[in-house]
């Protein structure tokens, strides 16, 4: 359906109207649909402002045949996609310098499984846009408490013989709900991650946030989620930002399995199977390898660029050249975390990394 948006402020109220119905219909009639929802989609570093907005028409025109029509001085991007109709704020993150034009949130009030589908199809389709991929490794003090349902349909790309599992923990502590969790999922491939933030108390304002930079959210106060997702974005984009930077020092980052989590068989099959999937969007035309490390040069297909991947025993090391998008690099560790290791984490300093490796990984 339809509704009458022509401004920013228009879009803000219905959002909010809607979430305070959402909230109602949980509440009072478990009401579990179409409750309004965000996808914060990743683009390139350094765009300017025409190219940020020639490339968004460009890929929504020619890959889902979606019809845009521009409200209130491009500050509102109507999106229509068949019958669904989503929402782009493209100068939302302008005051974040590593997020503005790179970012994008785009709303909308359709049923998950309809958005869900076409923003899957676009990502697919698209060389421009990504998902914002969501640390949930990490805990987030500033919040009280978390409920976490995780589920897992393990498509076997890394390892095989896993089972498909789901379950859901709650706690009063983002510290008793970090200690948990990984004693829970510390053997589980992952396909699906997210977490419920209470904001406040559970009368007033509830998150879900998603593993792929999908938010949903119902209650009574937007402004409280636009801080939320904004906050996050912020604290990712510095993080591309940094990563970027160690490209023009010939620098690399690490992605440490956990201990348990160490390759028991030979690192080119790992990285073969990490190249023959699709979903990574990169591609290596060679890989040499020994028995204990195997390595290859990857065009990415995300804007272009290329990056070099070591694997080891302990993990990876990956090297993205100067100008290459650093959201490959989140991109394969949300794909290992899902299919290998839920437990492995991203480091940036070199430093920390060798202080790991010599405590922790005793190799022979």
């Amino acid at each position: 359906m339809k509704l009458e948006i022509n401004t920013r402020e228009q879009l803000y109220e219905i959002i909010n109207e809607k979430m305070v119905k959402s909230l109602k219909g949980r509440r009072y009639e478990n009401l579990e649909s179409a409750i309004p929802k965000v996808y914060v989609l990743e683009t390139s570093s350094n765009l300017d402002e025409n190219i940020f907005f020639d490339y968004m028409k460009k890929e929504f025109t020619s890959r889902m045949d979606a019809n845009l029509s521009y409200f209130d001085d491009n500050e509102l991007i109507e999106i229509k996609i068949g019958d669904t109709y989503f929402y782009a704020d493209p100068y939302l993150f302008y005051d974040l310098e590593n997020a503005r034009f790179r970012f994008v949130p785009i709303f909308t009030l359709a049923h998950s499984q309809v958005s869900d589908s076409i923003i899957g199809s676009l990502i697919k389709k698209s060389f421009f846009f990504d998902y914002q991929w969501l640390d949930f490794n990490e805990s987030d003090d500033e919040y009280d408490e978390f409920i976490v349902g995780i589920s897992s349909s393990f498509p076997g790309e890394l390892i095989a013989n896993e089972e498909n599992v789901s379950f859901s923990l709650e706690s009063n502590s983002s510290k008793a709900f970090i200690n948990n969790y990984k004693k829970i999922v510390k053997q589980l491939p992952l396909n699906k991650v997210k977490i419920k933030y209470f904001l406040s108390n559970p009368e007033s304002t509830h998150i879900i946030a998603y593993n792929n930079g999908k938010i949903t959210f119902y209650g009574n106060d937007f402004e409280e989620v636009k801080e939320f997702f904004k906050v996050k974005t912020k604290k990712y984009s510095d993080e591309l930002f940094e990563i970027e930077k160690l490209a023009y020092n010939y620098e690399g980052v690490y992605i440490i399995f956990d201990k348990e989590k160490k390759l028991k068989e030979k690192p080119e099959n790992f990285l073969k199977r990490l190249n023959d999937n699709n979903e990574l969007k990169v591609v290596s035309f060679q890989i040499f390898s020994d028995e204990d490390e195997a390595y290859g040069v990857f065009s990415d297909m995300h804007v272009g660029g290329s990056l070099a991947i070591n694997v080891y025993r302990f993990g990876l090391q990956i090297l993205i050249r100067p100008g290459t998008c650093s959201n490959t690099v989140k991109r394969i560790l949300n794909f290992i975390r899902k299919n290998y290791d839920p437990l492995c984490k991203l480091y940036i300093s070199e430093k920390e990394v060798f202080n790991i490796l010599d405590y922790d990984y005793k190799y022979e």
